[in-house]
């Protein structure tokens, strides 16, 4: 201070300003963190679990994961198509979120199982696949936002208007498949569930087809490698994502089916 005179003085207020703002940004990201995975502990009973708690809370838990995935989806495909880079950024953040999220849930399976009453056991080997076909499902979304954010990111371009017609048909048809699993997850009612598996058959068929259509351009030379690389391995990420919800649906099926024996 005596050698910069006012200049340092201004200096150390600017660096004592920055630290007040950058400590209060940590506590509320940290205090978000903490309410969000609140929202997936499990009420005790004299240091038990009761198996109801747990098929209820993987239910909501299940049901709200299921909404966002279907929403950032949708998100990511529309901001790449729009090239809305600051958006489509947020969105990467938003499934990097969803993520921790679900990782945070299946590190807590060992305690959740180890604290299950005797008798239900078999509630904590559906709740394991239930929470794996989650996670799965989530990852195949992070392999589809993120390479999409970068392909936009470094000024690439984006989908052919044959390809956008075809992916926006694509995440219409998901994104319903997604609803009425959500739809059913809630009303915990698994009668039409071979309904949205024969769904899933015609969905699964119908990227088989796109990626066929795709193959054909490459060949004639009608794409780009960067931009037909991408392309399919949307449809890839895209129908994984699908066979895991299918088999999250089944688990979750057989989880409640247990409880009403």
């Amino acid at each position: 201070m005596m050698l910069g005179g006012i200049y340092a003085i201004i200096a150390l207020i600017g660096l004592a300003a920055f630290m007040v703002y950058r400590t209060h940004v940590i506590s509320k990201k940290q205090e978000s963190e903490s309410k969000t995975y609140g929202d997936l502990e499990i009420e005790e009973v004299n240091g038990e679990i009761l198996s109801e708690k747990v098929l209820e809370k993987c239910r909501t838990s299940v049901s709200k994961v299921l909404k966002a995935i279907s929403g950032n989806y949708g998100d990511t495909l529309h901001y790449f198509e729009a090239e809305d880079r600051k958006h489509l950024k947020e969105t990467t953040k938003e499934v990097s979120s969803l993520n921790k999220k679900i990782k945070k849930l299946k590190s807590n399976i060992y305690n959740t199982v180890r604290k299950l009453q005797e008798e239900s056991i078999d509630s904590g080997l559906y709740y394991v696949q239930v929470i794996d076909y989650l996670r799965e499902t989530t990852h195949s979304l992070t392999f589809i936002t993120n390479p999409c954010f970068e392909h936009l990111d470094n000024n690439h371009k984006v989908f052919t208007e044959a390809q956008l017609e075809e992916i926006n048909i694509l995440e219409s048809k998901v994104r319903s498949l997604l609803t009425k699993s959500i739809n059913m997850i809630d009303q915990s009612d698994f009668t039409h569930l071979q309904d949205l598996v024969d769904e899933q058959g015609k969905l699964i068929d119908l990227i088989k087809n796109l990626r066929k259509k795709q193959l054909k351009r490459i060949k004639k030379e009608k794409a780009g490698t960067k931009i037909s690389m991408l392309y399919l391995s949307v449809l890839h990420e895209t129908q994984n994502m699908l066979l895991h919800l299918i088999n999250l649906l089944k688990a979750q099926r057989d989880f409640v089916a247990s409880h009403k024996k």
